[in-house]
C-alpha cells in the first residue's frame, strides 16, 4: 500500500483541501480518535472519548453530494448498454489502468464532519491529556476532521497497467455513478495489481489531521526549541495530581499569538499546547525509503476544473 500512497496522498492533499486518504478506506475512524502515522497513512490507536472527552460534530455541507477523483483512469461503458437497456438490467463498465498509482474515487451521499466548536474541542484534548492516564505515543496526531460517503467506490493500482471489469445493475450515468447509490456493482474479470472497494457503505474517505505540540517559549529566546510533549505532559498530570485538582478546576485559554492551541493554568505555572496541521511532507516522511526512491525522479502534476457545486471532479498526470 505505500508504494500507492506514494502516488495518492498527495493528488487527494491538493484536490481536497489538506484531507488525506483513510486507507484501508472502510476503517472506522472519527472525530477526537488518536493515532500514529505509519506507511503513508493514519493508524488509529484509540478515541479521546474513551477517556471522557466530550466531543461534538456536526455536517459541514448540506445536501447529498456527490464526488469524483480520478488520475490515470479510463472508463467505457458498454455502448449498446447505455443506449437500448433498460436502467434495470444494468450494464458493463471497463475500468483501464494508464500508469502506476493511478486511483478512481466514485463517492456518493458526502459529507464532512468537524468539531460544533474548534475551541471547545482543543480544551477537551488538553483536559484529557492532563487529567487521565492516556500518554500519547511519540509523534501521535489528532483526526480533526472526517469524509464520510454512505457509500463509496474506489479503486487502485500499484502496476503501470490494468484492467477491471465490472457490471452494474442500472444504467450508469451522470458523476460518481460506481457508488452504486441508485443498485448494485459486482466485479468480473481483472488483469493486474488492483485493489478495489466497490460500493462500500458508510466509509470514512478522507480524514484532517493535527499533531499536539508544546510551542516554543515566547520572548526573549523564543526561537528555541520546544520541550518534548511527553515529558511537558508527564510534568503536567504529576501537578494536577500533586494540588489534587479536578478537571472542573482547570482554567483553559486561547493560546496567545495562535488561533490553535490552548493554555491551562495552574495558579502562576500553565501548560501550552498548540495543535499543528500536519502537512504532506510529514505523512510522507512515513513510507520506507525505498519507496520514495522508487519514484522521485516522477514529477506529479495536479489540474483540478472548475468546481460546481456539491460536486468535484479532478484529472492528473504524473
Amino acid at each position: 500500500m505505500a508504494a500507492i500512497l506514494k502516488y495518492i496522498q498527495p493528488k487527494i492533499h491538493a484536490l481536497s483541501n489538506g484531507l488525506f486518504a483513510n486507507w484501508l478506506p472502510d476503517n472506522a475512524v472519527s472525530v477526537g480518535d488518536f493515532g500514529i502515522l505509519k506507511n503513508g497513512g493514519f493508524e488509529r490507536l484509540g478515541s479521546l472519548r474513551d477517556y471522557g472527552a466530550r466531543i461534538d460534530v456536526q455536517p459541514a455541507t448540506t445536501g447529498k453530494n456527490e464526488f469524483e477523483f480520478k488520475d490515470k483512469i479510463d472508463l467505457s461503458i458498454n455502448a449498446m448498454a447505455e443506449a437500448t437497456v433498460p436502467a434495470k438490467q444494468g450494464a458493463k463498465v471497463s475500468v483501464t489502468i494508464k500508469g502506476k498509482g493511478a486511483f478512481l474515487y466514485h463517492l456518493f451521499d458526502v459529507h464532512q464532519f468537524r468539531p460544533i466548536n474548534q475551541r471547545v474541542f482543543e480544551e477537551e484534548v488538553a483536559k484529557v491529556l492532563i487529567s487521565t492516564s492516556l500518554i500519547l505515543p511519540e509523534g501521535a496526531v489528532l483526526v480533526t476532521e472526517v469524509q464520510h460517503a454512505a457509500k463509496a467506490t474506489i479503486i487502485a493500482s500499484d502496476h503501470s497497467e490494468g484492467k477491471l471489469e465490472l457490471a452494474t445493475s442500472f444504467n450508469p450515468t451522470g458523476s460518481a455513478f460506481l457508488s452504486g447509490a441508485k443498485g448494485n456493482v459486482s466485479v468480473g474479470a481483472s488483469a493486474g495489481s488492483i485493489f478495489s472497494w466497490i460500493a462500500r457503505n458508510d466509509t470514512v474517505t478522507l480524514l484532517r489531521l493535527v499533531r499536539p505540540k508544546v510551542p516554543p517559549p515566547s520572548g526573549p529566546g523564543g526561537s528555541a526549541t520546544a520541550a518534548s510533549l511527553q515529558t511537558v505532559l508527564a510534568w503536567a498530570k504529576n501537578l494536577f495530581k500533586a494540588r489534587q485538582l479536578s478537571v472542573s478546576e482547570l482554567v483553559v485559554c486561547p493560546l496567545p499569538g495562535s488561533s490553535n492551541g490552548v493554555v491551562v493554568a495552574f495558579g502562576k505555572d500553565e501548560l501550552r499546547l498548540a495543535f499543528s496541521e500536519l502537512t504532506l511532507d510529514e505523512l510522507m516522511m512515513t513510507i520506507a525509503n525505498e519507496v520514495i526512491e522508487e519514484i522521485v525522479d516522477e514529477p506529479i502534476e495536479i489540474e483540478i476544473p472548475d468546481q460546481t457545486f456539491g460536486k468535484r471532479y479532478m484529472e492528473g498526470t504524473g
